[in-house]
């Protein structure tokens, strides 16, 4: 639609409107229709891939009216922010679901591929597509659910809304301007800041040294730590701190050779342990002791790893108490 463009254009999904509808049309903006060309309609929006026929920026209202659950969707809403003037009215009628619907009664009610809308879903929409101020307005009589959907009356409820189109565009700039600071006879700024003169920094008794290469150097008396008189940290030391600790002594017995033996004139104790060791009486076992064995600790039969120095079984595989002791002929072979 170009050349003389519309001022209200009504926009519907049905094949038809009713007589009804354009007369309230006319009566609801009799400025912008009273040449009788001032009003255009469009029938079967959602035919045409929901692209309207309408020059971009042309129209000051729009008003669309569906019977079809869903129809106002994104592409539908960004289509009529495109021909509507900044500043413009648009006026959206849908049936509404009065609740949520879950996916099983979406598909029960034969609306798995509708897009179904709560009335705060619509306004969520209207939003995201650009447009502010929604108010909720009285219903466009003639405009209903369509008879597709006749069975489900209950589940939903015509719902119109009015929002506007922002006067400025996508894309639109301005200058920031620089606030001007004028001064007060006070000495004050006109945003106010207070001015700081050399009287208040002496009241604070902040030293001020003249500026030198433009810098001035500010100090505070109370953070001056050029006289404070320091603390000897040798002076802090105890005598027990100052003994030079005396180094342990190393078992130096047999150093760097295998199997580690006493020295002739051994002083770290290991003579003693190697004199305790072989004086103690060697242990054989007994034939009950191979037939029957026992454990006082209870880890004889776990093996060498869990066996004292004094245990009859050293060497022997690993047995369960109780049970007689075999050897395996791997064992019985000597090494060589």
């Amino acid at each position: 639609m170009g050349g003389d463009a519309a001022a209200v254009v009504l926009v519907t999904d049905v094949a038809v409107l009713p007589a009804t509808v354009v007369v309230w049309a006319l009566q609801a903006f009799p400025e912008k229709t009273a040449s009788g060309k001032g009003l255009a309609i469009l029938t079967q929006a959602a035919a045409a891939g929901g692209k309207l026929q309408v020059d971009s920026a042309s129209v000051d209202v729009v008003v669309s009216l569906a019977e079809t659950p869903g129809h106002h969707s994104s592409l539908c809403l960004g289509e009529v922010s495109r021909i509507l003037k900044p500043g413009g009215t648009l006026i959206v009628q849908e049936p509404l679901a009065t609740r949520e619907l879950l996916a099983e009664e979406a598909q029960e009610f034969g609306l798995s591929s509708v897009v179904v809308q709560t009335q705060a879903a619509l306004q969520r929409s209207l939003l995201l597509a650009g447009f502010v101020g929604s108010t909720t307005v009285e219903c466009v009589e003639g405009v209903g659910l369509a008879s597709t959907f006749a069975s489900l009356g209950p589940l939903f409820n015509p719902v119109a809304f009015q929002v506007q189109k922002p006067t400025w565009e996508t894309g639109s700039s301005f200058s920031l301007k620089k606030k001007a600071v004028v001064k007060q006879e006070n000495g004050a700024h006109m945003n106010g800041s207070p001015k700081v003169t050399i009287s208040d920094v002496n009241d604070f008794n902040i030293n001020v040294t003249p500026a030198v290469n433009g810098v001035v150097s500010w100090k505070d008396p109370a953070l001056d730590l050029d006289n404070d008189e320091l603390v000897d940290e040798d002076a802090l030391l105890t005598e027990e701190d100052l003994k030079k600790p005396e180094p342990s002594a190393d078992d130096d017995c047999e150093v760097g050779t295998t199997g580690k033996k006493a020295c002739k004139n051994c002083t770290c104790g290991r003579a003693e342990i190697e004199e305790a060791q072989e004086a103690q009486p060697e242990t054989k076992l007994t034939l009950g002791q191979i037939n029957n064995p026992e454990s006082a600790c209870g880890s004889c039969g776990l093996g060498d790893a869990f066996r004292c120095n004094s245990c009859p079984y050293k060497g022997l595989p690993p047995f369960k108490l109780g049970e007689k002791i075999s050897l395996t002929s791997s064992l019985l072979v000597a090494d060589v």
